[in-house]
């Protein structure tokens, strides 16, 4: 197989530390700003129909988190938290997990797509 036909999936995740809850937000190979606003408009959702209340969100300076992302949040009464390069204490939480599942999961595992991908994490 030749490297050109590989492609790239980007995994979102919110972690909510005291309900210490994974939500996977979604896979995509384009992870866009409208794709990034869905996601958390669903990811809202869930935490409100779980009744887990939304106080901060720590993000990094992504450029699909835009302005239009973070309102989403706001909007729940969540103050937004952006956290700079290179400081994963900063973000532990996630660096943490996304950590773990390359390293202990997918890195011993061949993805065979998008909903292959989707299967493996939601089984982790």
């Amino acid at each position: 197989m030749d490297r050109s036909e590989l492609v790239d999936l980007f995994i979102l995740f919110f972690i909510h530390p005291g309900a210490r809850k994974v939500f996977g937000a979604g896979i995509s190979a384009n992870p866009n700003a409208a794709w990034m606003r869905q996601q958390a408009r669903n990811t809202t959702m869930q935490m409100d129909e779980m009744g887990l209340p939304l106080s901060y969100l720590v993000i990094d300076y992504d450029t699909e988190s835009t302005n239009e992302f973070d309102a989403i949040f706001e909007a729940e009464d969540a103050e937004i938290v952006r956290v700079g390069p290179r400081a994963p204490n900063m973000n532990s939480y996630s660096e943490r997990l996304a950590q773990t599942l390359r390293n202990e999961y997918l890195d011993h595992v061949v993805v065979f797509g998008e909903k292959h991908l989707r299967h493996l994490v939601t089984e982790f």
